[in-house]
């Protein structure tokens, strides 16, 4: 039961990452119907309708999104509370956070219909009050709604962020979509003009109500670094200052639409595109939180500076092969020793020279233009065949645990799908960087899957153990340069060749810099 639990814990993070998507998605299509759409319809023209029948199209089908994973997320959290406590399934679903997903699911299916009916064309207002009964039930469910004191503060704060972050990202992909339809630049001016405005409005919304959440759920300084919330909580910040970066660059093509009607909104789509990507990241963090109690609940146990220093102090490399246990299957009589033992620092060391040297492979080959460098995705190969070797140790296939358990342990999971990860990225990035693949849906795929890589690694299954909040420092920088590493090749590709190179610059630095941590990696 303890393998399904950590297994659980995985997929629940998941699911509610989903979930908190799609309810962005909801919410910012309500808003970008609401307060540009439709004040734009008759201005805009064609392109005014198309806006607006895309974009209830895009409510409708995350409405309809949003209800399966509520209803899913809920059935399987009831199962494993009935399993647990040893109570019914009836019994397990009346507890608050099933009532809240089941509210959710509802309401998104009421939204669903009252696009499909068409009753949002004569009563708009009726999308805005669906809206905020949705935000309603997911507030009903979160750390605001169990705590004692300042609750009505919070509740407010924690609907307040949601919105905010829900305007800004959610309305990305409807704002993607009228900029791709308005040819003239008097529509690009409008919409952009208005889409910012909303995008200031969230932005001070999400930092007001987050500074309020932050000042309760963080209550020192220690807190911040010392727990995995509080770790957390600095992730989620990179991220947003990132958004706040790439918001302030479409600020300035907009305002440079303004004054010239003639700007290319090429660069402000990409931009935009990025947004959604690393917004999609935040979301994730978010529901990483939701399962991690405050820091300022964790009163004792905090990593201190002493001891992260210790920690992260580099070291040399070691590269040796460890002699306490072989790589090849153990006997039963040794099964025990290969379940305690610990994974070696070595696998991670080998594994930071590949990704270093194909950093370094990918610098020199876009400053120097040297045809032999463009072989860099081999080094993959490499770098997969440590994966399934020695990481984790004890599990299948050189290791006692079975195949069938192996993908039960979440951990062990999570380094199975890195490795896909990885052989995907050779197979596709060398056929692109060789010439074989020349279509930009190929070439696309080695940043999608680091981001996507990256975003995975923020949801391991941490607690708020001084270890794991140790442990965590160390992957948080990995999966940060992860992420940045596969939207700055996004961009490399998908902007014009006068307007990509520093891009081009900018993830091979992040992908050897993600080499060297793991080579000076220190897991304990």
């Amino acid at each position: 039961m303890e393998i399904s639990l950590d297994a659980f814990g995985f997929l629940s993070i998941l699911m509610t990452g989903a979930a908190i998507t799609f309810q962005a998605l909801i919410l910012g299509g309500i808003a970008f119907l609401l307060l540009l759409a439709r004040p734009l319809e008759t201005i805009l023209g064609e392109t005014g309708y198309l806006t607006v029948q895309n974009t209830r199209r895009l409510i409708g089908w995350s409405a309809c999104a949003l209800a399966v994973t509520k209803a899913s997320s809920v059935m399987l959290q009831s199962l494993i509370l009935a399993n647990t406590i040893e109570t019914t399934l009836l019994d397990a679903m009346d507890a608050s956070f099933a009532r809240a997903g089941i509210i959710a699911a509802i309401t998104a299916i009421t939204i669903l219909a009252v696009i499909l009916v068409g009753v949002d064309q004569k009563k708009p207002w009726i999308l805005a009050f669906l809206g905020l009964f949705l935000v309603t039930s997911t507030v009903m469910a979160s750390h605001a709604a169990a705590r004692l004191d300042d609750q009505i503060l919070l509740l407010l704060a924690n609907a307040l962020h949601q919105i905010g972050a829900a305007v800004w990202i959610g309305g990305l992909p409807c704002f993607l979509f009228s900029l791709a339809r308005a040819s003239e630049g008097g529509a690009l001016r409008l919409i952009g003009k208005r889409y910012s405005l909303m995008s200031m409005g969230a932005v001070t919304t999400i930092v007001i109500s987050g500074v309020i959440m932050g000042t309760v759920y963080i209550d020192s300084l220690d807190a911040l670094y010392g727990t995995t919330y509080g770790v957390t909580i600095l992730t989620k910040a990179i991220f947003f200052f990132a958004l706040l970066g790439l918001g302030f660059m479409n600020f300035r093509t907009v305002e440079k639409l303004r004054r010239n009607a003639s700007t290319s909104v090429l660069r402000l789509r990409r931009f935009a595109e990025v947004e959604f990507g690393v917004g999609v990241t935040i979301f994730l963090i978010a529901a990483s939180l939701s399962s991690l109690p405050p820091a300022a609940d964790i009163t004792d146990n905090r990593a201190t500076w002493a001891e992260i220093a210790e920690r992260h102090i580099p070291k040399w490399p070691d590269l040796k092969l460890p002699t306490s246990i072989s790589i090849s299957i153990p006997s039963q009589k040794d099964k025990q020793d290969a379940e305690d033992f610990t994974p070696p620092e070595f696998n991670y060391h080998w594994e930071g020279l590949f990704v270093l040297g194909m950093g370094i492979l990918a610098l020199i080959e876009r400053s120097t233009r040297t045809l032999w460098a463009k072989h860099w995705p081999l080094l993959f190969l490499g770098l997969a065949g440590c994966l399934l070797v020695r990481s984790p140790p004890k599990a299948w296939p050189f290791g006692a645990i079975g195949l069938t358990e192996s993908i039960c342990d979440p951990k062990s999971l999570q380094h199975r799908i890195y490795l896909l990860f990885v052989v995907g990225f050779a197979i596709f990035e060398w056929n692109v960087q060789i010439g074989r693949l020349k279509s930009q849906t190929a070439s696309l795929a080695f940043p999608s899957l680091s981001a996507i890589g990256g975003a995975l690694l923020l949801t391991h299954s941490f607690t708020n153990a001084k270890e794991e909040a140790l442990t965590a420092l160390t992957y948080v920088p990995i999966a940060v340069l992860s992420v940045t590493t596969g939207w700055a090749r996004w961009l490399e590709i998908r902007l014009p060749s006068e307007s990509n190179r520093r891009f081009g610059c900018i993830w091979p630095i992040c992908f050897s810099l993600i080499g060297v941590i793991l080579m000076f990696f220190c897991e304990q």
